[in-house]
This record gives structure tokens, C-alpha cells and sequence, in this order.
């Protein structure tokens, strides 16, 4: 993990093939929380090594959590190690980006359950320890994707984003702090930075519309993803505003508004 990427790059294949028969056969001899930061300290490293390497370490990572256990190996303490990993190879350019985005989604249905093998001594302490665990890490890490140059990877985040957050969705029985956090630090700024005219489509909408010729069609990648970020933004809000108006202060709710 700590030699230069110059060096263990010659190695990604066989370490990738090395993490990969560990995770399908010994996974019950790694008993420590610094044991699995290590190994996907290893498998981060091989998204980055040239391929197969990213393919055989995301196999690995995609059996760990997909597994039936007779340990599970996602749980409070490792929950965290395996969001960046997932995060990482969803980020970087790799044919199993939209995987490892699938995946990220799948650990939202694993919350319920971490949760509640963590007791806290009230309830506001509770949501907010699930806030900054869990569902914050998922949600930005969903954001950033959706900030993705890759059109098919940023607009697949923006849909899974929204299969968490509507109503029916892993997210809707987050509380009235929880899901005021959903749009002031998740949804909100993620639109704001969609519609700017200097953010993250910016340069390739200029680029779209220089290369345009004439008889294109006037629709592109970037008008579905903002529609898609406006369509986020406005259900989640709708779906919750009964619940807005109720617990909120006449501020907030007009600060929302």
C-alpha cells in the first residue's frame, strides 16, 4: 500500500487476483478494523493500476458486500472503508463505474441495520450519528457523482440519488433534521452548481455548442441532467412540505422555499 503507484503498478494484476481469492476464501481470518482498512487501502490502489487489475478489484469488492457471510464484513466499523473504495472506483474512468454506482446504492438498504446495532442515548442523537455516518457519506458521495464528466455515469447517479430520497425510497423514514439536511447540504447545492452558468456543465455545454452543426438536434446530455436535478430537487420537496411546515420554524421553511 505504501510503495509508490510507479512501482506496485507492474504488480496490480497479481495483488488484484491475490485480494480477490482472499475475499472468496479468508475473509473470516481478518478479525481487526485496521485488517480491512488495509485491504481496501489495496483494492483502492488497483482501481488505479492498468487493467485487468480495476476489473478483478472491483469483483472482489462487489463479492464482499454482495455475500451472504457468516460474519458480515459491512458493519458500523467497516461501513466507512467501503464507501470510499465503491466511491473511488465509481469516480474513476473504469467499465464497472456504473457498477460500483449500483453498489453504492445498495449500501443505503444496509443503514436500517447498522443502525440499530448502534444505541444511542436519545432519539436526536440517534438521527443525527445515522446523518453523519451513513446517509451524509452516501448522499455526497451520490453528489459528486452527479458531477461526473461522463454523461452516462453523472445522469445513472442522478437516478439512483433519486430512487434513495422519493417517497417509498431506503431514505423515507429519515427525520425532519435528516431530511432538512438532504436539501441544504445535498440537493440544493448539487442544483445550484447544475444551473450555473460557470459550474460543472459549463465547459461542455461551450464545447457542445461550438461543435454543434447546423440541423442538430437542440437537446443534449446536460439539459437531461439538469431536468433531472430540477426533478430531484422539486419532488423531494413537495413529497416532504406537509412535513416542513409542521416541524419548521416560519424561517426555515420560507429559507427552503
Amino acid at each position: 500500500v505504501k510503495l509508490p503507484l510507479s512501482v506496485t503498478a507492474s504488480l496490480g494484476t497479481p495483488l488484484a487476483s491475490c485480494i480477490y481469492h482472499i475475499a472468496k476464501t479468508n475473509t473470516q481470518n481478518i478479525c481487526t478494523t485496521s485488517g480491512w482498512h488495509t485491504l481496501m487501502s489495496i483494492l483502492e490502489s488497483c482501481a488505479r493500476f492498468p487493467e485487468p487489475a480495476p476489473t478483478i478489484g472491483f469483483a472482489a469488492l462487489q463479492f464482499l458486500i454482495t455475500q451472504d457471510q457468516s460474519v458480515p464484513v459491512l458493519n458500523p466499523e467497516t461501513f466507512a472503508v467501503f464507501l470510499d473504495a465503491l466511491y473511488l472506483y465509481a469516480s474513476t474512468v473504469l467499465p464497472c463505474s456504473k457498477s460500483a454506482c449500483d453498489l453504492l446504492y445498495s449500501l443505503t438498504g444496509r443503514v436500517p441495520s447498522m443502525c440499530s446495532a448502534e444505541k444511542s442515548d436519545t432519539q436526536d442523537d440517534s438521527s443525527r450519528k445515522e446523518w453523519l455516518e451513513y446517509w451524509s457519506p452516501i448522499l455526497l458521495a451520490f453528489s459528486q457523482l452527479c458531477r461526473d464528466e461522463r454523461g452516462d455515469v453523472r445522469n445513472h447517479a442522478f437516478g439512483l440519488m433519486e430512487s434513495v430520497v422519493r417517497s417509498g425510497g431506503p431514505a423515507e423514514n429519515l427525520t425532519i433534521f435528516e431530511k432538512q439536511m438532504v436539501l441544504n447540504t445535498v440537493l440544493l447545492p448539487l442544483a445550484r452548481d447544475i444551473f450555473d452558468p460557470d459550474g460543472v456543465l459549463a465547459s461542455r455545454s461551450s464545447l457542445r455548442r461550438r461543435l454543434k452543426s447546423e440541423g442538430d438536434s437542440d437537446h443534449s446530455p446536460e439539459d437531461g441532467t439538469r431536468l433531472m436535478a430540477m426533478s430531484i430537487v422539486s419532488r423531494f420537496f413537495l413529497q416532504n412540505q406537509k412535513l416542513f411546515v409542521k416541524h419548521l420554524s416560519i424561517e426555515d421553511t420560507q429559507e427552503l422555499w
